[in-house]
């Protein structure tokens, strides 16, 4: 079984379904009772007017399934640009969620060489790598203090 990777636009999911057809754009027409010209401009991204619509994709990827094909390069695609589109959304959240595993790791590091310092048998060198790690908790949190600072908006949570 060929793996087949999502494609990264509506026109490379269009040509990748057409390329499953002998007359390509034409049968794809003939498919969802459009003109070619009209098939071929929903891949385009310059002509958010001319969008396709969902009926018309789900048929596209089920007649590519129908021709043999693998996957579902229309669907693909969509579930590409919402995660990209989610990303972009949640940009702020989710790297603030990135710095508080960097806070946890790095408190946890910390606390853990703080036990050994303190341990009968310690001596300068423990004291001295619970500083050090304490020092790196100090800058983390500086930089996470600053992440939260910037006044970028962070996702509410769902209700």
């Amino acid at each position: 079984m060929t793996i087949v990777k999502a494609p990264m636009s509506i026109d490379a999911a269009l040509a990748r379904i057409a390329g499953q057809f002998p007359n390509g754009y034409k049968d794809l027409a003939r498919i969802v009772d459009r003109h070619e010209s009209t098939v071929r401009a929903w891949g385009y991204d310059g002509k958010p007017d001319q969008q396709m619509p969902m009926p018309a994709a789900i048929a596209l990827d089920i007649a590519y399934q129908s021709e043999g094909g693998e996957g579902s390069p229309l669907f693909e695609t969509f579930a590409l640009q919402v995660k990209v589109a989610r990303e972009r959304a949640f940009a702020g959240g989710i790297a603030l969620a990135q710095r508080a595993c960097i806070q946890i790791r790095e408190g946890a590091q910390a606390n853990e060489a703080i036990v050994l310092a303190s341990m009968p048998s310690a001596g300068p060198a423990q004291r001295a790598h619970a500083i050090r790690e304490l020092e790196d908790v100090v800058r983390e949190s500086t930089t996470t203090i600053a992440l939260l600072a910037t006044g970028d908006p962070l996702p509410e949570p769902p209700p």
